[in-house]
C-alpha cells in the first residue's frame, strides 16, 4: 500500500505489483476542519494506518490527536479503529507532529510539550480494540528549550529512535 496525501485527507492505493498504482479508499478526520493538518504524518503497517492530525482542537488549541485505521477484510475498507490524544493535551503541543508503527505498538511525536518547544513522544499500544497510553517520553529534566524532542520518531520490535531539532536518542 502507499499513502498519499491531498487537501488534509489521505488517500489509500494499491499496487498490482506493476507500474499501475490504484486508488482504494480516501480517508478523513471524523468531523475535523481542514486546519487539522491531517495526514501531515502517516505510517502503515500491514492492515494497520496511524494518521497524524497535528492541529487537531478537540482538546485544546492545536493540542493534536491521531487516527488508527484497520483494514477490514469482509468489506476491503479501511475503518477508524480509534482517535487518539495525549493524556497531558495541551494548547500548541501538536501531538501526531510524527507517527510511527511497530507491531503492537505506536510512538507519537509531540513538537511543542506544554508550551516549551521541548517535545515529547507517547508510545501507546492496542487494548481490546483501544489504544492506550503506555508511557510518555521526554528530555531529562532542564532539557533543552526549543529542542522540537519527537519531531520525528521510529520504532521496531526492539528500538525506538527519536529526533529533535538539535539531537538524537
Amino acid at each position: 500500500y502507499e499513502i498519499r496525501n491531498c487537501d488534509w485527507s489521505s488517500d489509500v492505493c494499491s499496487s498490482d505489483l506493476g507500474e499501475t498504482w490504484h486508488h482504494e479508499q480516501t480517508l478523513g478526520p471524523t468531523a475535523g476542519a481542514f486546519v487539522d493538518a491531517f495526514g501531515a504524518s502517516v505510517d502503515i503497517r500491514g492492515g494497520l494506518i496511524a494518521v497524524g492530525a497535528r492541529t487537531d482542537s478537540s482538546m485544546a488549541s492545536f493540542a493534536g490527536a491521531v487516527y488508527f485505521f484497520r483494514f477490514n477484510q469482509q468489506s476491503f475498507d479501511w475503518d477508524l479503529e480509534d482517535k487518539i490524544f495525549a493524556s497531558d493535551a495541551s494548547e500548541q503541543a501538536q501531538f501526531g507532529w510524527s507517527v510511527a508503527l511497530a507491531d503492537q505498538a505506536a510512538i507519537i511525536g509531540a513538537h511543542d510539550n506544554v508550551n516549551t518547544s521541548q517535545g515529547a513522544a507517547y508510545v501507546f499500544r492496542p487494548e481490546m480494540g483501544a489504544w492506550t497510553e503506555e508511557t510518555k517520553l521526554t528530555h531529562p529534566p532542564g532539557g533543552p528549550a526549543n529542542d522540537g524532542f519527537g519531531v520525528s520518531v521510529a520504532i521496531d520490535r526492539k528500538s525506538t529512535r527519536l529526533n529533535s531539532s538539535h539531537s538524537s536518542v
